[in-house]
């Protein structure tokens, strides 16, 4: 957007959307991008390499 005589047009940023559910939802989706390498159940469960921190671990996952 850099034609001739446009100067430096300002970028306009998409208001957030400030419902509480849909905020919490998005903390939820960083939290788990940034969750790191945390082996709790095994990929296929639904933890995987870098899933949430946690989840309950029944005594029938143990054996595998």
């Amino acid at each position: 957007a850099m034609a001739k005589g446009e100067g430096n047009l300002r970028i306009v940023r998409q208001v957030k959307d400030n419902n509480p559910r849909k905020r919490m939802r998005r903390k939820h989706e960083k939290a788990k991008k940034h969750a790191g390498v945390v082996r709790t159940k095994d990929a296929s469960e639904g933890y995987g390499e870098r899933g949430i921190k946690g989840g309950v671990v029944h005594s029938t996952q143990l054996d595998k």
